[in-house]
């Protein structure tokens, strides 16, 4: 189970990178004049969707098999 758990938070570490990288290219863009407001509105929803995002996990077996 902790490999499951490490995955888990490579994951959501991964994620909050990728977030940053998002939000560092969007003032470079800003900064180089290169921006318009469509390109702007996209990587804002790219980063709600990236805080926002929820990993879902299920566990599957059958009746008295340890799932808990």
């Amino acid at each position: 189970m902790s490999g499951l758990n490490e995955r888990i938070r490579a994951h959501g570490a991964w994620r909050g990178e990728l977030a940053a990288a998002v939000g560092r290219y969007r003032e470079w863009l800003e900064r180089a004049d290169l921006s318009d407001a469509a390109v702007m509105s996209r990587l804002a929803r790219i980063g709600e969707r990236l805080r926002d995002d929820r990993l879902t996990v299920a566990f599957v077996a059958e009746f008295s098999r340890g799932k808990s």
